[in-house]
């Protein structure tokens, strides 16, 4: 009986911890792979992402081209659940790219 409760005990922490690394550590998404989402799901052409947090959960993107007629930004939401089912949220970034040094220049028309 003494074993199993140790079992159990030991199973109960290295579930916590995993669950854990999953929330908080592990990278979500990578760069290509998300701006290859938004491009999909915007129908734009082209779209650059800049990472906003340690663990890939909230970017900022910049879609331009293709059915965007003006760029646009995007604040795209990535779960923990979506890191493995390979969804992702997409809201209206309003004026937040502007305060991206990298995606600032790419909210201009050409």
């Amino acid at each position: 009986m003494k074993i199993a409760i140790a079992i159990v005990a030991v199973v109960a922490v290295l579930a916590a911890l995993g669950g854990y690394w999953v929330v908080t550590g592990h990278q979500r998404i990578g760069t290509s792979s998300l701006e290859g989402k938004v491009t999909k799901k915007v129908g734009s052409s082209q779209t650059t992402c800049v990472k906003k947090d340690s663990n890939g959960a909230v970017w900022w993107c910049v879609a331009s081209g293709g059915s965007v007629t003006t760029p646009t930004c995007w604040v795209a939401h990535i779960s923990a659940l979506d890191a493995f089912t390979g969804g992702l949220t997409l809201k209206d970034g309003a004026k937040r790219c502007d305060q991206d040094s990298q995606l600032k220049p790419l909210m201009t028309s050409s």
